[in-house]
């Protein structure tokens, strides 16, 4: 009875909370260190996660675990954006 279970079981939803779980972090990479501007591209994922956590908020996803995630997602684009830096 457990297998059957585990056969009709929806596939598991990505943990929002992980920003990697939201952004695809290595192609946005590719993204800002092949474009003559960062903007573009982050404006772009900045963008999709958005629309993304809108979209759970609506399904009524708590608004707390949706500011961490939002913040999470602005640390790692901040973190890339740092990294890019020729200091």
């Amino acid at each position: 009875m457990t297998h059957t279970l585990m056969q009709n079981a929806s596939p598991p939803q990505p943990n929002f909370l992980n920003p990697e779980s939201v952004l695809n972090v290595e192609r946005l990479t590719q993204e800002v260190e092949s474009s003559a501007s960062p903007i573009p591209p982050i404006k772009k994922a900045l963008k999709q996660a958005s629309a993304f956590l809108d979209q759970k908020f609506r399904e009524g996803i708590n608004v707390r675990e949706l500011v961490k995630a939002r913040a999470g997602i602005v640390d790692r684009v901040l973190s890339l954006l740092w990294q890019r830096q020729a200091w």
